[in-house]
């Protein structure tokens, strides 16, 4: 619940949470539960799940007469009706006292415990009365369809490193968010590749990639404003490729000069040789195309 919390308060923030005019928070009736709403939406209302509700229902009426009485399921059509009209401190004060002196009270009031500490986030008949939801179908449908009908078809087997993948994607196509996050996976990649170069190329440039440009001076190599461009496959030095720096730099550079280095992200397909230096770019050997790390 710790790392929880805060991911669902960021997502509700992108979501538009700072606009609501009320926000509504439909858990189970866990004691984590509810501490995380609180610190994550501290003025939301709390509603405890219905269906949960009735699950807990059934294991009072349960450990009171048993799964096999008669009177098992009608009481608990009784315990729905009346749940649903605000009278859960009503059905706790009746279980007490039908059950008081008898064998079974102990078991009684552990399974009224879920009821008398959710009082507040049961009155379930003033929730509907203002358009709340009570129950969670919605979102559990949802799981079933982005999650279940991918990872749950005939024949599928699955490792958990490798449903976890799968699922992280489908997830991020089904929150619209691809373009997010293939932006920020060329970040993350770009920072983790600063200390990649590639020198000497003498003007010709790797296959396909995406490159920032830094320029050589008497005190090293100095970075230019970077801005990253793509380029289309070259088929000889300097076509189909221009760069420009930001604006300002006045430069526009065809290719790249050896008086340049390259830094490319993951999208170059490179191999490093650890021994006799050298590296392998677009699947072609490296000559002319040092790298080092």
């Amino acid at each position: 619940m710790d790392d929880f919390g805060p991911l669902l308060r960021q997502e509700a923030l992108r979501r538009g949470y700072r606009r609501a005019g009320q926000v509504v928070v439909l858990i189970g009736g866990a004691v984590g539960l509810g501490n995380m709403a609180t610190l994550a939406f501290p003025d939301c209302v709390q509603i405890v799940d219905f269906f949960h509700a009735m699950e807990h229902a059934g294991r009072v009426i349960e450990a009171f007469i048993g799964k096999d009485h008669p009177e098992y399921r009608p009481r608990l059509r009784r315990w729905a009706k009346r749940l649903l009209k605000d009278k859960v401190e009503n059905l706790i004060e009746e279980i007490r006292c039908e059950g008081a002196g008898k064998p079974n009270e102990v078991a009684v009031e552990g399974a009224l415990h879920y009821f008398a500490t959710n009082v507040k986030r049961m009155q379930y008949g003033t929730f509907r009365k203002v358009g709340y939801f009570i129950g969670s179908g919605v979102v559990e449908a949802g799981c079933k369809t982005v999650i279940g009908a991918r990872c749950k078809q005939s024949g599928m087997f699955w490792s958990e490193s490798g449903a976890e993948n799968i699922l992280a994607f489908r997830c991020i196509h089904a929150s619209r968010r691809l373009d997010q996050f293939w932006k920020y996976r060329l970040k993350v990649a770009a920072a983790q590749n600063d200390c990649f170069h590639m020198t000497g190329y003498n003007g010709a440039l790797p296959p396909l990639g995406i490159y920032a440009l830094r320029k050589y001076t008497s005190h090293g190599p100095q970075p230019i404003n970077r801005k990253f461009v793509s380029h289309p496959p070259m088929r000889g030095r300097g076509q189909g490729s221009k760069y420009f720096d930001e604006p300002g730099n006045g430069a526009r550079l065809r290719g790249v000069s050896p008086a340049h280095e390259v830094t490319p992200t993951p999208v170059i397909r490179a191999a490093v040789r650890p021994r006799g230096g050298g590296v392998r770019c677009g699947g072609r050997s490296g000559a002319g195309c040092q790298g080092r790390l």
